[in-house]
């Protein structure tokens, strides 16, 4: 009987955890809440808590006070950060990186996170979720006012992210509002506190053959008589690596991940490559004496072009973590599939070897930001097959231009797949369209649905640097123009839809144009005003940069 009783109470205590409760936030012109904060809270969490502030406001016209902890009045109060409250509540062992926790005791409501970012992320989070508050784009937050608010919230919820982290480079993550509010793991922003201490092609940074060039020639390996990538064969050059590797860490001591990856488009051919290897072992070789200096920090490097094979022999050492890189995928075909399984079947190998994997994928194509690219529906595919697969990281590469077209879409995308990786990739997609386009959102589904069918049924082919442009004939350019002609009149009455609208068309203008943009003509006046509007003086077509002249 006693131990019927204790699985009684054991199964009420672990449901009540999943049990929502009805808070009303505000009602017509009141609200019982305080927003409390730690008497130690940075200024990031005060930073954050002032924008909850902003955004409460602007969603019920109410203003609420920001309060410190022990000056507390009323029974509903929203405790931020690691209060004393708040400490007594969770537990924190189930946060992840920098996951968070929501929950509810009594009226209270509380947000934090096990670190500083791990509780601006909570913010931003419960605006989400709760009040509908979220950022669309670096100069946009959707926000509309209701007259009252009561949500549905559980005694604890324990939020984490699908990824240890993710970067998404281009010009509207890169923005720092939405840094701050994406929660976004910048590996590439000036002035930003990344995990990396370098990343990225760093062969050369690391050892710069301007200055080694001359006096250690047997460091590197040729292309064209010029130095092409490192000589993983030669033991000098580890030790100097590992010297320089120290200087650089010395000046960075908080920096854990470090990434020694090889040159882009670099040659390897000159390697000796023994029987039953291949020249990823000799990489990964050089890797592992490089990891085994420094067992308190990870070495990261790059499975890319000549060493995305994974290895035949050796295995990364624990400490190594591989960025998985592949630049000849094709993007309107989800990476399991088709020809990109010669690159899914080989990160399914480094899997066998490795835990520490990441992932490096290309959204956009590289050479020519006017063209119309929709890849992001397939990546949205390949984030839950990397995910399924044990990726802990990513670097998803669009374009740092204003000018990108669909950027604020896969923005708001992936960093939803972010936090939840299980979302609906359709839906989603459907249900930003409809908040940052509004009517028009209707005939933008339909161009995004024009461009992936005839992208597959043209036989084309979506690539970072090399894309197959069958599906931008003459046909389908003049469908897809009448269809952004409809977006248009649809919201014709409204400046800020219009000039979405006409972002998007900028793209197909500008084929359409085929570069003969000249004042006058219609098309021509709209494409030159939007680019005005942006701010664009130049746009990149066929690997140049065509000046704009308004």
């Amino acid at each position: 009987m006693q131990r019927i009783l204790t699985l009684c109470i054991f199964i009420l205590l672990s449901v009540s955890d999943s049990f929502s409760n009805p808070i009303f936030l505000w009602k017509k012109n009141n609200s019982p809440y305080s927003i409390v904060l730690a008497k130690n809270a940075t200024d990031s969490e005060l930073k954050a808590a002032e924008i909850f502030q902003k955004y409460f406001k602007k969603k019920s016209d109410l203003s609420i006070p920001i309060i410190y902890e022990g000056s507390e009045k009323g029974k509903a109060n929203l405790y931020i950060g690691l209060t004393n409250f708040a400490k007594s509540q969770i537990q924190f062992n189930k946060l992840q990186n920098e996951g968070y926790f929501i929950g509810l005791n009594g009226e209270n409501i509380i947000i934090a996170g096990k670190t500083v970012r791990g509780t601006v992320n909570g913010i931003f989070g419960f605006l989400r979720k709760y009040l509908g508050v979220e950022m669309l784009s670096r100069d946009f937050v959707y926000c509309i006012p209701e007259v009252s608010k009561n949500i549905d919230l559980v005694r604890s919820n324990y939020i984490n992210p699908s990824f240890q982290s993710v970067d998404i480079f281009n010009a509207q993550s890169y923005s720092d509002d939405y840094t701050f509010w994406g929660g976004i793991n910048h590996l590439f922003k000036n002035g930003f506190d990344s995990d990396w201490g370098i990343f990225g092609h760093s062969f050369f940074k690391i050892i710069p053959p301007e200055k080694y060039f001359k006096s250690h020639p047997d460091f590197f390996l040729l292309k064209n008589g010029k130095p092409s990538q490192l000589n993983l064969d030669n033991e000098f050059l580890v030790k100097e690596v590992i010297s320089n590797l120290k200087i650089l860490m010395k000046a960075k001591p908080s920096k854990k991940l470090w990434m020694v990856g090889q040159e882009d488009d670099g040659s390897f051919n000159d390697l000796k490559i023994a029987n039953g290897t291949n020249t990823t072992d000799n990489l990964i070789l050089f890797i592992n004496k490089i990891a085994k200096a420094f067992p308190e920090k990870i070495i990261g490097t790059l499975s890319f072009q000549q060493t995305q094979k994974a290895p035949l022999k050796v295995k990364p050492l624990s400490n190594v973590l591989v960025c998985f890189a592949p630049i000849d995928a094709i993007y309107n075909i989800p990476i399991f599939s088709g020809y990109n399984t010669r690159f899914s079947k080989e990160l399914l190998k480094w899997k066998t070897l490795t835990n520490n994997l990441m992932v490096w994928e290309y959204v956009a194509n590289y050479t020519d930001s006017m063209l119309p690219y929709p890849s992001f529906t397939v990546i949205g595919q390949n984030l839950r097959y990397y995910h399924k697969n044990g990726v802990s990281r990513l670097y998803l590469e669009g374009l740092n231009l204003t000018e990108e077209v669909f950027s604020e879409l896969y923005t708001y995308l992936f960093l939803r797949q972010y936090w939840d990786i299980t979302i609906n990739v359709n839906a989603t997609i459907k249900e930003f369209c409809e908040k940052y386009y509004g009517k028009s959102s209707v005939y933008v589904m339909q161009y995004i649905e024009k461009l992936n069918t005839n992208v597959n049924n043209s036989n084309g082919i979506l690539r970072f640097y090399d894309t197959k442009k069958d599906y931008l004939n003459s046909n389908f350019l003049n469908d897809y123009d009448r269809t952004l002609e409809n977006a248009a009149l649809s919201v014709k009455d409204s400046p800020l839809f219009l000039a979405r609208v006409n972002k998007l068309r900028s793209q197909v203008d500008f084929q359409l144009l085929k570069g003969n943009i000249k004042q006058g003509d219609s098309r021509s006046n709209r494409f030159l005003q939007t680019m005005r509007e942006q701010g664009v003086s130049s746009v990149k077509s066929n690997s140049k940069n065509i000046k704009i002249n308004y």
